[in-house]
């Protein structure tokens, strides 16, 4: 199966909650995830099944972990 790329941390805008809340101290991070890449593998997935093809069995789609270490990687 084909792995299709999908946007990397830093191109996925964060919302102003997720940016303050680790920056400020209110936790120490946060776990998102990416719920449209998601629902393009396992479309993707579906299809690859239909014709006949194999799919992976674990479709990774990614996450992004944000900690006040890592918050100036992110756009804003």
């Amino acid at each position: 199966m084909t792995k299709a790329s999908f946007p990397s941390s830093r191109e996925t805008p964060l919302t102003k909650v997720e940016l303050e809340a680790p920056r400020d101290g209110y936790v120490n991070g946060a776990i998102g995830q990416r719920p449209i890449q998601t629902d393009a593998v396992a479309i993707y997935s579906i299809v690859s099944l239909k014709k006949r093809r194999k799919a992976d069995a674990v479709i990774r789609s990614g996450l992004d972990v944000v900690t006040k270490d890592y918050i100036s990687e992110f756009p804003k």
